[in-house]
């Protein structure tokens, strides 16, 4: 038997719009319509795709972040792309060669995964990170900055290092205080009642409750006890947004799944938009495909785990 050996479908912005037009029976030229009909689809389809995100759906944007504290400074941290220090893809190494107030590069045990323009946090022998930005590429683990030092540097000082700052998170859905030799302790996810509640705000140790405000543009996620260590990191899952479509070969960022419900009910809320040009069988038709399919894709996207049953100790039961 031969087979393809392919387990995946391509599928972009333009693909599923021309699918979408298809399913309105415009069969014509292969679905393809005027450019300011395939602009307006594409607005409903990012505002269908924002939507849906308020259903809670999407184990595959679950991603995991990592916030760099402060040394008893921070209550709270901005999350965001022009927030404080978080990433997706955080990256750490520790100083090789003591460095003194005043330079402008350090030598690090490994400079594999630094590069020109990345935001490079250095641990300071007041006990505070310094952030900067690497100037150039490393060469023979000797890193250029673009600040000169603040403070002296000691051997084997902690150097955190990232290229992209996280996007504001939509939900923290689990965190971890990863410390010192990258050990970790569960971190209690609290509601804003109980952040707010707490009567000494100011205590420092070792991160292990946070509360998350979303906030608009850039979340705020409270933080008890204030940090005592720049080595203490907040790792967490979260929930990160979904991509919108800008151009016409966006690739979809949704699992192959999906794709029959994306399009299906993209035709469902363009059904308003053609009155008179749809069926009626075709309307009936599309608005129950558009039902099944994103039920059948909901119940699907869980996460699976499993259930723990005791008897009950009364009586009778």
């Amino acid at each position: 038997m031969s087979t393809s050996g392919v387990t995946s479908l391509s599928a972009t912005r333009n693909s599923i719009i021309r699918g979408t037009f298809r399913m309105l029976g415009f069969k014509k030229n292969g679905g393809v319509r005027p450019a300011q009909e395939v602009l307006d689809a594409e607005n409903t389809l990012n505002i269908m795709l924002k939507s849906w995100q308020s259903m809670d759906i999407g184990l595959w944007l679950n991603r995991e972040a990592t916030l760099y504290t402060d040394y008893q400074s921070s209550q709270y941290y901005s999350l965001g792309t022009s927030g404080d220090h978080a990433t997706l893809t955080p990256y750490s190494t520790a100083i090789a060669t003591a460095a003194s107030s005043g330079d402008s590069s350090v030598t690090v045990d490994s400079d594999d995964n630094i590069t020109d323009g990345d935001y490079i946090g250095i641990e300071l022998d007041d006990k505070t990170m310094q952030w900067t930005t690497v100037d150039g590429t490393p060469s023979s683990d000797v890193v250029t900055l673009d600040d000169v030092l603040t403070d002296d540097v000691a051997v084997d000082s902690v150097v955190y290092n990232y290229t992209t700052r996280l996007s504001r998170p939509m939900e923290i859905i689990e965190a971890r205080c990863r410390q010192s030799g990258d050990t970790e302790i569960p971190i209690n996810i609290v509601s804003r009642n109980d952040y707010m509640e707490m009567t000494d705000k100011d205590t420092t140790g070792k991160p292990n409750m946070v509360y998350y405000d979303p906030q608009l543009t850039a979340g705020r996620l409270y933080v008890w006890p204030i940090s005592d260590d720049v080595e203490n990191r907040i790792v967490m899952t979260v929930k990160y947004p979904i991509e919108l479509f800008s151009a016409y070969n966006n690739d979809v960022e949704l699992p192959d799944e999906w794709i029959n419900a994306l399009q299906s009910n993209l035709a469902k809320q363009l059904l308003p938009e053609y009155p008179g040009q749809v069926s009626a069988e075709n309307i009936i038709l599309i608005r129950s495909m558009a039902k099944e399919s994103l039920e059948a894709v909901t119940i699907f996207d869980n996460d699976s785990t499993s259930y723990r049953f005791t008897p009950s100790s009364r009586r009778g039961y």
